[in-house]
């Protein structure tokens, strides 16, 4: 989910305020590594600490999704929520009186992926990529190599929920390699690997779909969100959030 229907599929190391990490991804989370090893009380994987630096704020070619489709709704809404500031606001955006319907540039939307038609398209297998294996360490930041045509696409990866956001979250990824285009247009500029079935010639789609929000209509799908349960706390489980969310329930409009 996102804040803008127009915004591109491409992850936070190879946007353009972030460009000059991109040639240092590895040194940064390294660095954040180390600096985060005694904070933690876990042993953690390459893969996990690399899920790690990117939940917080670390640049990296993860691109976040979720198995849940109201959670994504939820992300979709972050920034109007937060212009929103607290429930009593929510409340007399909901009594207003409604609008036409508006499906613009700057309404909220959510990407629909399915994961395994991704992973065909790039490494010839239709399923869901667990990471650990060589087929996916080639994509870790200490390993990937400009040059290399079997970590250039991007894959979608099953990350082990090993830290309370990607559980909170039902957390998903695609991962970027070398080629730094966004997701969509990257799928418009290549042929699928071969089949190596006798099932068919053809190249396997890629089924990659956006559903734009009714931007007159968010203030009412909030108030549904919530009534689900889906809020900060529920989707961010630590104590700031915990403070975010009684805030919100409970501050006054104009105090």
């Amino acid at each position: 989910g996102h804040g803008l229907s127009n915004y591109q599929l491409v992850p936070s190391l190879y946007r353009e305020d972030n460009m000059g990490f991109a040639d240092v991804e590895s040194s940064v989370v390294y660095r954040f590594t180390s600096l985060a090893h005694p904070l933690t009380q876990h042993e953690f994987s390459d893969w996990e600490w690399y899920f790690l630096a990117r939940h917080h704020s670390i640049p990296t070619r993860l691109l976040d999704w979720t198995e849940s489709l109201i959670v994504a709704v939820r992300f979709a809404l972050a920034d109007y929520c937060a212009t929103l500031g607290d429930r009593n606001t929510l409340d007399q955006e909901r009594r207003k009186k409604p609008k036409a319907s508006i499906f613009d540039e700057i309404s909220p939307c959510v990407w629909v992926l399915e994961a395994g038609t991704l992973n065909h398209f790039t490494m010839g297998e239709d399923a869901t990529l667990i990471p650990g294996d060589e087929t996916t360490n080639v994509y870790l930041p200490d390993r990937l190599k400009p040059q290399r045509k079997r970590s250039r696409f991007p894959i979608a990866i099953a990350p082990l929920r090993s830290n309370p956001r990607l559980a909170a979250q039902r957390g998903a990824f695609t991962l970027h390699g070398s080629d730094r285009r966004p997701l969509e247009h990257l799928l418009g500029k290549r042929s699928g690997p071969k089949q190596a079935s006798e099932r068919g010639k053809h190249r396997q789609e890629v089924l990659l779909a956006k559903i734009i929000l009714d931007r007159s209509r968010l203030a009412h799908l909030v108030h549904e969100l919530e009534i689900a349960g889906v809020d900060r706390f529920g989707l961010f489980p630590d104590l700031d959030h915990v403070g975010e969310q009684a805030k919100w329930e409970y501050k006054q409009s104009g105090a």
